[in-house]
């Protein structure tokens, strides 16, 4: 609200607004570049905020009950083609970055989702093929202080058992091994993220 809604809406009296005022907010939003989503979400918390103040009879009535729910754009799905990924993989093999940029295209995992990954969430028993199990994203403080906290996927289907192919499941138990010792090595915690191995920064707790 005090990022999209006050900066257009913040002078106008509650008394005074009008539902025109709010689709002028959504266009202005929308030329700023936002996605119809985040448009969509400041339009539910618009309704929830002006309800309130109806049920408390400060207002009459919900103007934002007039306004339609932004639309939600539908992207069209961009995929590597076999010759691409091939090539891709290829670039990785001399790069520091290389397994997580292997892992992330054999499994198809979020950025959240990446980074969040914990070793105990990992199963490198099956020769076979390795599963990851999808149960907590990781997010950035935005406020004073920084850091790191772990929060559950947004819906029921984040939480998802995702597979990759056994060379990975190679490279991870060596990755483990050296990640630790580099950990012990700079006298950090041996904790339980998989991919930031020398970070002074804070991370969250096990």
């Amino acid at each position: 609200m005090k990022r999209y809604v006050r900066p257009t809406l913040g002078e106008n009296l509650l008394a005074q607004l009008r539902a025109n005022n709010l689709e002028d907010l959504y266009t202005r939003l929308r030329n700023q570049g936002l996605s119809g989503r985040t448009i969509r979400h400041v339009h539910a918390r618009l309704r929830t905020a002006l309800q309130w103040a109806v049920d408390n009879e400060l207002i009459l009535k919900n103007v934002a009950e007039q306004v339609k729910a932004p639309s939600i754009e539908k992207k069209e799905m961009l995929f590597l083609s076999p010759d691409a990924a091939r090539r891709f993989l290829g670039a990785t093999e001399q790069n520091s970055w290389g397994l997580i940029l292997r892992f992330s295209l054999a499994t198809g995992l979020r950025p959240e989702e990446l980074f969040g990954l914990q070793w105990r969430a990992l199963n490198l028993d099956d020769a076979k093929r390795g599963a990851a199990r999808i149960q907590k994203v990781i997010v950035e403080f935005a406020g004073k202080g920084g850091g790191w906290k772990w929060h559950e996927p947004k819906s029921l289907k984040g939480i998802r058992t995702v597979f990759f192919p056994s060379r990975l499941v190679s490279e991870l138990k060596r990755h483990r091994i050296k990640q630790n010792e580099q950990r012990l090595k700079m006298g950090c915690d041996t904790h339980s993220t998989m991919w930031v191995g020398n970070s002074a920064r804070k991370w969250p707790a096990n």
